[in-house]
């Protein structure tokens, strides 16, 4: 089986909009609850019991080549350490996915060694609710049955439909559309405009057809049509 995960290599941070120059390595945020021990003696079995407690969104650190000259990234966070000032950080993989947080600069130091490169460690602090998110995929703008009609009315942001046909159909055609990424239809890769023939169950039975369409780097979106063949 072909693995579906990604390589981090080519991670970005950004501070306020303005991307942090030559990132070696990156800790993004970490969400995490806290305990609260609610044990008693009647706990049963002895077994202690708790409660979620208090969340944080933990630290984002970095460490980067020094680059005296990034303004905006590195020497702004180390600038933002006096002020205190509270920013957006970006964190971005490369499969499309992110943590969006509110912090501020919490620490900035340099480490010289004769024989490595001048590092720059960079941590910021976590405030508040961070955000983990994918950016999806575009998706389809039309899907084509050549038999019945799909209920609801096919949307971009609809997931689900129902295709009603009569007893005596056994295939039905679907043709996707679609600007951007690969589609599959039961697994089958298709180009846009282009068609593919999809049996279907015995008569008073439903089918499910799943359409997937994916763009590099983005999470897919998955449009499922159940196919309804009448009984006999």
């Amino acid at each position: 089986m072909t693995t579906a995960g990604s390589t981090a290599f080519g991670v970005t941070f950004t501070w306020d909009g303005n991307a942090v120059a030559e990132i070696r390595d990156i800790k993004a945020p970490k969400m995490e609850a806290e305990d609260v021990d609610m044990t008693t003696h009647t706990s049963t079995n002895g077994f202690k019991e708790y409660l979620s407690g208090l969340k944080e969104g933990g630290e984002c650190t970095l460490e980067c080549n020094l680059i005296n000259t990034d303004t905006d990234g590195q020497l702004q966070l180390a600038a933002d350490i006096v002020t205190g000032t509270t920013k957006t950080g970006v964190v971005t993989f490369p499969d499309g996915s992110s943590w969006t947080f509110t912090g501020y600069a919490k620490s900035f130091e340099v480490v010289s060694d004769k024989a490595n490169a001048l590092i720059a460690n960079i941590g910021v602090k976590v405030t508040g609710v961070p955000t983990f998110a994918y950016t999806t995929s575009g998706g389809l703008t039309d899907l084509s049955p050549d038999s019945g009609t799909l209920v609801p009315t096919f949307a971009n942001t609809t997931y689900t439909y129902v295709l009603e046909v009569i007893t005596g159909t056994t295939t039905v055609t679907f043709t996707p559309t679609f600007g951007a990424g690969t589609t599959t239809i039961n697994g089958s890769a298709v180009t846009t405009g282009n068609s593919i023939e999809i049996t279907i169950g015995a008569a008073g039975s439903v089918t499910e057809v799943a359409v997937i369409n994916q763009e590099t780097g983005k999470k897919p979106v998955t449009y499922t049509v159940y196919v309804s063949r009448a009984a006999s």
